[in-house]
């Protein structure tokens, strides 16, 4: 049997094709491949890169509001009275009570809390007279020069009755001293 040398040779160009062939596609594999992942690499890297861009932003805009913040602290520190004068406030509640005419039943000061940034007594009290003069007492002591706040409140009684009675817990606000008490 005789080999046709055509044959042979047609044969011999289709092996070699495919070798090359063959030989191209892994090298191709082998340079795309990298190319792919240096490119997911890079959308990674400019997603770091916006995300620490948006971060740098929120830091200056963080760095802002405590610097606003401070300085808003250092301003209620200056309204805040340094010492706890209770009987200076006592007196003034006396003052308000007659103007408006009620009469303070019982008053209760509690010691004084220190807090991280101010000191808060507590006055517990009991206000009896016509509605209204309660009322008149409530808006007084809330335009007051000393911060306070009303925590608790109870009235017993409506504007229709001769005479109600309000039970009430203040607070009053201090600076801390220099040592932070």
């Amino acid at each position: 049997m005789k080999t046709d040398p055509r044959r042979l040779d047609t044969f011999g160009r289709i092996a070699i094709a495919v070798v090359v062939t063959g030989f191209a596609l892994v090298i191709i594999h082998h340079a795309v491949r990298p190319i792919y992942a240096a490119r997911g690499d890079l959308s990674a890297f400019q997603e770091a890169v916006q995300i620490l861009s948006d971060a740098e932003g929120n830091l200056d805009r963080l760095d802002a509001e405590i610097g606003r913040i401070s300085h808003d602290v250092e301003k209620s520190h200056a309204l805040l009275p340094r010492n706890v004068n209770l009987d200076l406030f006592l007196e003034w509640l006396g003052d308000i009570a007659a103007q408006t005419g009620v009469r303070v039943e019982r008053l209760s000061p509690g010691e004084p809390e220190l807090q991280p940034l101010y000191r808060r007594l507590t006055v517990t009290a009991r206000i009896v007279g016509r509605f209204d003069g309660i009322y008149d007492f409530l808006i007084a002591l809330e335009q007051a020069d000393q911060l306070s706040r009303v925590e608790q409140l109870s009235i017993v009684g409506s504007p229709e009755q001769a005479y109600s009675a309000a039970d009430l817990t203040i607070a009053l606000y201090f600076a801390p001293d220099e040592e932070g008490k």
